[in-house]
């Protein structure tokens, strides 16, 4: 040391980058990505590092945008926040330290880029709204009515079922069938979901097709659908149309093949051996398997 009691310390050695943590203020996780810190639009997504020795001016660079990271104490220990903007989607974000240098003046050799920390997380951004991608519609009833070709039939006790997918992982499937509200059942992977409906009596007697209402749903990033989206007829142009109603006789006729008639039966048809008689009627809508009786013998 000299007169003034200073010395003279030589550094010749570049200063390091020795620590790296990423964080999110988004709590949500995927199963997809478990080593994944996610992000939407408006979270927060931070790069903590550590120095090898005191450093300053520290450079960094996170999704494309620059920052001057905050020294957190000591010189050692250093932090920079990143809020998330629309359309930042990336599997992988980029954390780049760029530039920073020791008191002495030795300067970080060359920048370094990160897309996993020292725990192996990464972070995900998505600001995408989730969709639906395919819709089917099923019923339990198996039969069909040549009026409506396009259309699954369903009475009193059958199950209309609705089946649709989505472009991601999404959770907190909400839908509406028919007027009644249900939470859909994830079939597999958190993008094939299904939710059953049974029909009950004087159901939708008034509509030509169910409406299936997708109400809501989120990714795991915490996008939601943008809004409901209700259907009355799936992917396959097929719809569900409800009857719970039982069909009637409208009008009835009868006729004989005899032509005589007899002034005391002025208001009846007559009939000897070997005539036939004719009963004629019409139903309130298409039926079939329609069985009769005409003075005991049973006909279809």
């Amino acid at each position: 040391s000299d007169d003034s009691g200073y010395s003279v310390v030589v550094d010749t050695t570049a200063p390091e980058v020795s620590g790296i943590t990423f964080s999110s203020s988004n709590g949500s996780s995927d199963p997809d990505h478990p080593s994944s810190h996610l992000a939407m639009e408006g979270d927060t997504v931070t790069l903590s590092i550590t120095t090898s020795e005191r450093a300053e001016d520290v450079e960094v660079v996170i999704n494309d945008t620059s920052y001057s990271a905050s020294d957190d104490g000591d010189g050692t220990s250093w932090t920079v926040e990143h809020t998330v903007s629309s359309g930042e989607d990336v599997e992988s974000v980029e954390f780049e330290v760029t530039s920073f240098s020791d008191p002495s003046g030795n300067a970080l050799v060359s920048s370094e880029t990160h897309t996993s920390d020292d725990s192996g997380y990464s972070v995900v951004v998505d600001t995408t709204a989730p969709e639906v991608s395919d819709i089917t519609f099923t019923s339990s009833n198996p039969s069909s009515d040549p009026d409506y070709p396009s259309s699954y039939l369903s009475m009193e006790d059958d199950t209309v079922t609705l089946s649709f997918t989505t472009d991601e992982r999404v959770d907190g499937v909400e839908v509406t069938i028919n007027g009644s509200s249900y939470s859909a059942m994830d079939m597999g992977s958190g993008i094939s979901w299904e939710a059953q409906h049974t029909v009950s009596s004087g159901e939708n007697e008034d509509a030509d097709a169910v409406e299936f209402e997708i109400t809501s749903f989120s990714d795991p990033s915490g996008n939601e659908l943008i809004s409901p989206e209700t259907h009355t007829s799936d992917d396959a142009l097929k719809s569900v149309r409800v009857d719970t109603t039982a069909p009637e006789v409208s009008t009835v006729t009868f006729a004989s093949s005899n032509t005589s008639s007899d002034p005391d039966y002025s208001d009846a048809l007559l009939a000897k051996a070997d005539d036939t008689v004719t009963l004629s009627f019409t139903t309130d809508e298409r039926v079939d398997g329609v069985e009769v009786t005409i003075n005991g013998s049973s006909y279809s």
